[in-house]
């Protein structure tokens, strides 16, 4: 269980430094995203090693949120292209 959480940790230490030095706006979006569903796998895994299904209500809706995001700032940089 130790090593499921290190793998993580290091997984969300090296997106997060790609998040840092995306050369693109696109590479931070992306590295963004990977570290939302970072958190959700945290909390399914959470419920899952303490038996509490109240972590899956909070990830599904940080998905959720998470989706809404994504489309909303696709739809933002969509419209921007239009107005050049």
């Amino acid at each position: 269980m130790i090593l499921v959480w290190y793998i993580i940790l290091a997984s969300a230490i090296l997106v997060f430094v790609r998040f840092l030095i995306g050369p693109t706006f696109a590479d931070r979006m992306v590295a963004l995203d990977v570290l939302g569903q970072m958190m959700i796998l945290f909390f399914v895994f959470l419920a899952i090693v303490n038996s509490a299904p109240m972590y899956l209500d909070i990830a599904l809706t940080f998905s959720l949120l998470l989706f809404i995001g994504t489309v909303a700032v696709s739809k933002w940089i969509k419209g921007k292209g239009k107005e050049r």
